[in-house]
């Protein structure tokens, strides 16, 4: 059963965007032109340049990566379908990843405040002490955390109901994993066709250059 085969996960990744919306600045610019006060809104980058700052993003982007890269479409909730057997693997690189993740926080909260110090003159007059939050208010808005729960079961379903209702309602838990289950293994046919299309097209031109990539892209994947 897919129950004893896979699980569900989820990935949730927090960083601070160092955007912020000036109401002030947004009137004004609806006021000039004569324009309804929600027409539009001006985002200040509050920290332009803020290079550990874009290194967190990046480590983020490298999570979601692998994270998709070891699962497949479940649900619209942000669960994953998870394969049994990738588990441990997943654990120990979750680990990896969180320990890099929150020591790139403390380099970044090392330096935030030189951070401030340097956008303080691009910004100029849209400067305020208050759109920035102290280092330890700061250090909550980042934040990786690794969700894995059991497949549901129609016959894990337990509520004071009659008998027919709790067997339709079993029926559509079913159903529901089901349809979940054909949305994962359409996703992993198309990895497969594109990666398997790629191969081919390479090996028909005789004259491309034959990468090793090209063989474990497809053992990766399988």
């Amino acid at each position: 059963m897919i129950t004893e085969k896979a699980m569900l996960a989820a990935v949730h990744i927090s960083v601070w965007t160092a955007v912020k919306h000036d109401r002030k600045v947004s009137r004004e610019v609806a006021d000039q032109h004569g324009a309804h006060q929600g027409a539009g809104r001006y985002n200040k980058q509050l920290l332009h340049g803020a290079e550990k700052l874009e290194e967190l993003r990046t480590i983020a982007g490298q999570i979601r990566q692998y994270f998709y890269k070891v699962t497949l479409p479940w649900s619209d909730e942000g669960f994953r379908l998870l394969p049994a057997n990738f588990y441990f693997e997943l654990m120990a690189r979750m680990r990896e990843f969180e320990a890099s993740f929150d020591a790139g926080v403390e380099s970044f909260l090392r330096v935030y405040p030189q951070y401030i110090e340097q956008v303080r003159p691009e910004l100029n007059g849209l400067f305020r002490e208050e759109d920035y939050p102290s280092q330890e208010k700061l250090r909550a808005k980042f934040g990786v955390k690794l969700e894995v729960l059991p497949i549901p079961s129609g016959a894990d379903f337990r509520v004071e109901m009659s008998a027919e209702e709790q067997a339709r309602v079993a029926r559509e838990i079913d159903t529901s994993v089901r349809q979940s289950l054909m949305r994962g293994t359409e996703d992993l046919w198309r990895r497969l066709r594109e990666v398997v299309a790629h191969m081919v097209d390479r090996l028909n031109e005789p004259e491309s250059r034959f990468h090793g990539s090209l063989v474990t892209n497809v053992l990766d994947l399988v």
